[in-house]
């Protein structure tokens, strides 16, 4: 909270009493709350009756906040500052009087009033009534009176909206929350609602009336249209504004609520499993809206059938409904049990039969070797080894060539200076009909052998 004040306390300016009964300050207030009024004041001789702190409209004296302090006896008589609290703080936009007021006394029994001769407070004056007001504020009797008030400036409330409920044919239950009063506390609250979107009070609405406190409230909506998508809006109106919540939208008599910003505003995620009924739950919240999804688990949802169809074959007394079908173990353990008891009927394998495991080729051919008193047959002995493959050895003439010596350089192949006689045909050989031994000398004779080592 903040002050206004003129607190310069030279004299007393006026004695109030029955002939002069209201003496104070004239002023303009621009849009504040006040919720406080004090005066710089003492008693003279013996007064008695109430001391009124008051504030008056200039235009038409009408009375807009009264506090009575106390009587004028309880005043001391030095001067000193007495402060009253309003019941209920006033909205103040206008140029007013804030007076102190006494109609007992008279002659030597007043009340003082402080202030000072000087024009301390521009555009502002002291001012006294008796049967006519006067203002000094001019013409050398500028003065001034010694006041503090309290004040605040005016806040809109603010609201959020909450989800709509109950969702019935014309009717649903409008939710809102007052979260902060503002300053004033409103004047009105409620819902509004249209079908275009962004509702104010101008379109269709509740009012619960005034409010003092913050919280949740509640308030019925009538006159919808069954199947119509409505949005919905908080609302708290003051003398500051009027203050809205988020926007809500739901559909007349389908029961489908969401914030319409919800859409990438998640608020939480919750899964769990219902063990007892076999459900799998996800509760999605989307803003202030929160949805449960169930999905039913398979595996139990079977296992609770099977036990049902189980009581209905006893009550019936019998093994299996017909085209029932029935696990083979199961079957034969209902057979075994109306039969013979506990005993196994013929070919039937014992539930604690288990399969022995599969041999390995070497343990079955150990098996095999006990039952024959050793080595049967065709079998590898256990410690019978692979020989090692002998290595070939090069021929000489692989050596020869293969073989080189530490900066040993080949010398350069000769080129043949020979020339190739002219080879008669054979004419006792018939075409293509020539003995290997011939080709292989008619080659070496076209391509002369060279030794490398020559």
């Amino acid at each position: 909270m903040a002050t206004e004040e003129q607190t310069n306390t030279g004299i007393t300016l006026a004695s109030i009493s029955s002939g002069n009964p209201r003496a104070g300050q004239r002023l303009t207030v621009s849009s504040r709350i006040i919720s406080k009024l004090s005066f710089h004041l003492l008693k003279n001789s013996s007064p008695t009756g109430d001391v009124t702190f008051t504030i008056r409209k200039v235009s038409d004296d009408s009375v807009i906040a009264s506090k009575v302090w106390g009587d004028a006896s309880a005043l001391p008589t030095v001067r000193a500052w007495k402060e009253a609290t309003f019941v209920t703080p006033v909205l103040i936009d206008e140029e007013v009087r804030i007076l102190v007021e006494f109609s007992g006394g008279g002659g030597s029994d007043y009340v003082g009033i402080s202030g000072t001769l000087t024009d301390v407070k521009a555009g502002e004056s002291f001012t006294t009534f008796t049967t006519f007001w006067t203002d000094f504020d001019g013409g050398g009797t500028d003065y001034d009176s010694a006041y503090i008030y309290t004040y605040t400036t005016p806040v809109s409330p603010t609201v959020t909206t909450q989800t709509v409920t109950v969702i019935s044919g014309t009717t649903a239950t409008g939710n809102g929350n007052i979260t902060s009063l503002g300053s004033p506390n409103p004047t009105a609250h409620g819902v509004c609602w249209n079908t275009t979107g962004t509702p104010t009070t101008a379109d269709s609405k509740t009012d619960e009336g005034a409010a003092s406190t913050t919280g949740a409230f509640t308030t019925a909506m009538t006159g919808l249209t069954v199947g119509v998508k409505y949005y919905v809006r908080a609302y708290a109106i003051n003398t500051e504004g009027t203050g809205y919540g988020g926007e809500v939208v739901f559909w007349a008599d389908k029961g489908t609520v969401y914030p319409t910003d919800a859409i990438t505003r998640v608020t939480g995620l919750v899964h769990r499993y219902d063990r007892l009924r076999g459900i799998y739950q996800l509760e999605v919240s989307l803003g202030d809206v929160t949805s449960l999804l169930s999905l039913p688990d398979s595996g139990v949802r079977r296992a609770t059938m099977n036990k049902e169809a189980e009581e209905l074959r006893k009550s019936l007394g019998i093994l299996e409904f017909p085209g029932e079908v029935i696990p083979e173990s199961a079957l034969a353990a209902k057979r075994r049990a109306g039969l013979t008891g506990s005993e196994l009927f013929p070919g039937e394998v014992p539930p604690s039969f288990t399969m022995p495991p599969r041999e390995t080729e070497s343990q079955r051919a150990a098996r095999r070797r006990r039952t024959a008193g050793g080595d049967f047959p065709g079998e590898v002995p256990p410690d019978f080894k692979m020989p090692v493959r002998p290595v070939r050895q090069p021929t000489r003439s692989e050596r020869a060539t293969r073989f080189t010596f530490p900066g040993f350089t080949a010398p350069a192949r000769p080129v043949s200076t020979a020339k190739v006689t002219e080879q008669r045909p054979v004419t006792d050989v018939k075409p293509g009909i020539l003995s290997r031994a011939a080709r292989m000398f008619r080659e070496r004779r076209r391509k002369p052998w060279l030794d490398p080592f020559s």
